[in-house]
């Protein structure tokens, strides 16, 4: 009859090595999987919101709904909180679940009811200002006092206006000069980068019109932390502009839009 020899300490040990070998070769991976799985659902996101806005549109004659917000996030504020704002007209009909205004990279636990700079981020409420972490550009600039980067795109404020060069939907990366949104995927946050030196454009709203800086036309934030920023455009197609492809494109007031 033959005697069990159980493991020594060493071959322990060695499976022990071997294993942790293991899970840290496969952990990156499914990783990079969880995250492709999340950023395919934030544009396919996006795409449901430009979607909604241009259904909207079509019933409404190539009209987008009102956008008299200060922020291009925020579809109800104290400034505009009329019948026809975005939050009033849309909700329910268009926006008949609210959770792909969710991104599952920014806000992977899907709280939309949660509160950031006291400022609700969910459209199943009656706060005062209501905003997703997505920004809605489209009828934004119904007065056409935003400035733009040579060659860009204005954003638009009809259905006729939303062509495949025409940005609609993307995440906060901007910058005041005061304050930046490094709020695109993996970014740092609230204050996550500064502009630099640059000085600030004049115009746009609050500001009143002037000339885009021609420095800013190949500026990009400095220390950014977001690894991409996704971009719906006008005919529905969303772009993953990586960050040699992130510069300024807009600038409302002191607010520099970067995509």
């Amino acid at each position: 009859m033959s005697k069990y020899r159980g493991f020594t300490l060493i071959e322990l040990l060695v499976v022990i090595s071997v294993i942790a070998l293991l899970i840290a070769l496969l952990l990156p991976a499914l990783e990079q999987a969880r995250f492709a799985g999340r950023r395919t659902q934030c544009t396919s996101n996006i795409r449901q919101q430009v979607m909604a806005q241009l259904v909207y549109a079509g019933d409404s004659g190539g009209r987008f709904a009102e956008h008299n917000d200060p922020w291009p996030e925020y579809v109800r504020s104290p400034s505009n909180t009329s019948r026809s704002n975005i939050w009033y007209v849309m909700r329910g009909q268009y926006v008949t679940d609210d959770r792909f205004l969710v991104c599952p990279i920014l806000n992977p636990d899907d709280d939309r009811w949660a509160v950031t700079d006291g400022y609700a981020t969910g459209w199943d409420t009656n706060a005062p200002y209501i905003s997703s972490l997505y920004q809605w550009f489209a009828a934004f600039d119904r007065d056409r006092t935003v400035i733009y980067a040579p060659g860009e795109t204005p954003w638009p404020n009809t259905a006729e206006d939303a062509s495949s060069s025409a940005a609609m939907v993307t995440h906060w990366l901007r910058d005041s000069g005061a304050h930046s949104w490094d709020l695109s995927h993996n970014g740092a946050g609230f204050d996550g980068f500064r502009r630099g030196n640059v000085p600030g454009v004049p115009g746009g709203r609050g500001g009143g019109r002037g000339n885009a800086d021609p420095q800013a036309t190949s500026l990009k934030p400095a220390m950014m932390s977001s690894t991409e920023n996704p971009v719906g455009y006008g005919d529905g197609h969303v772009a993953i502009h990586n960050p040699s492809e992130i510069h300024y494109r807009a600038n409302h007031g002191p607010t520099y839009q970067y995509y």
